[in-house]
């Protein structure tokens, strides 16, 4: 090949590779208007939901805390690109019992490649007995997670059950409700929807 054209082909390679990354960086990094609708959401979340605490700036969560899942075990926070409501549970906690049914309904409503409910179990029993826990609770949709060692419980600072964690797509936590709540109450639902819809 000529030098000339040679080089052509080069500075064509170069200028595509750049705005290849030039494009990925505008869809991957959030827009103003995309950070001003997320905010409006969590604002519309947090009345929605009063005992839940939004945080003023993401806070990092331990990526290598690992639970036990039905093929080995789960990092619970990695980065996954959706949204997560990571709910703390136990089959001897009935308001957690009480809740489960909401988050199950949630989940059959919204949960898709942008939001999804995790469920962590924090019970000793075996897999085996929580599971079928679940079914006997009205739940369908959703499977659950397991930390017998309660190791989340220090990790993340969880002082009572049931406590739910409100993860972003990056693995951050953006806020977290300690208690029970209708997670399938419309205004809940609405305003998850819109928070999922302002960084899909």
């Amino acid at each position: 090949m000529p030098q000339g054209r040679r080089l052509a082909a080069v500075i064509a390679l170069l200028f595509a590779a750049t705005a290849a990354v030039v494009l990925l960086l505008y869809h991957v990094r959030p827009r103003p208007q995309d950070a001003a609708d997320a905010d409006a959401a969590l604002a519309a979340l947090a009345r929605a939901l009063p005992a839940l605490v939004v945080h003023e700036r993401p806070r990092q969560l331990p990526a290598d805390l690992a639970v036990a899942g039905a093929e080995g075990p789960v990092k619970i926070f990695a980065a996954s690109g959706r949204w997560r409501l990571v709910n703390f549970w136990a089959t001897w906690c009935a308001p957690c019992v009480e809740e489960l049914p909401t988050l199950d309904r949630l989940q059959a409503e919204l949960g898709g490649a942008g939001f999804t409910v995790v469920l962590v179990s924090l019970d000793t029993a075996p897999a085996e007995e929580v599971r079928a826990a679940l079914g006997g609770y009205g739940v369908g949709h959703l499977d659950t997670l397991r930390d017998p060692e309660l190791a989340s419980m220090g990790a993340l600072a969880i002082p009572g059950l049931p406590t739910t964690i409100l993860v972003d797509p990056a693995g951050r936590e953006v806020g977290r409700l300690v208690g029970p709540a209708k997670w399938d109450a419309p205004a809940v639902r609405d305003a998850l929807r819109r928070l999922v819809g302002a960084q899909s």
